[in-house]
């Protein structure tokens, strides 16, 4: 992270993770390394992201689910003051 920018965080419990991105009051584009996930195994995850007025819920916030392995890097787009929020666990 940068002071007054972004900050990204991990946290492990078991086996799973919780990873969050979030930015200050500029939109922006988050960028979440998962290169400390175990290399060669594969993980389901569950990305929280700002939907905006599309997503026709309360909270505005897309759900969708990805396949992610220790090498990807993915760039989230984050509205102001924004985030994501991502569940990850071991596909068996």
């Amino acid at each position: 992270g940068y002071p007054g920018k972004e900050i990204t965080i991990a946290r492990r419990k078991g086996q799973n993770w919780w990873v969050a991105t979030l930015n200050n009051n500029d939109a922006s584009v988050g960028t979440v390394d998962f290169s400390f996930l175990t290399p060669g195994k594969k993980y389901k995850a569950t990305v929280y992201t700002d939907g905006g007025e599309e997503v026709k819920t309360k909270t505005h916030v897309l759900v969708s689910t990805k396949k992610v392995t220790a090498k990807d890097k993915w760039d989230f787009p984050m509205k102001p003051r924004g985030g994501v929020a991502i569940f990850i666990t071991p596909v068996e």
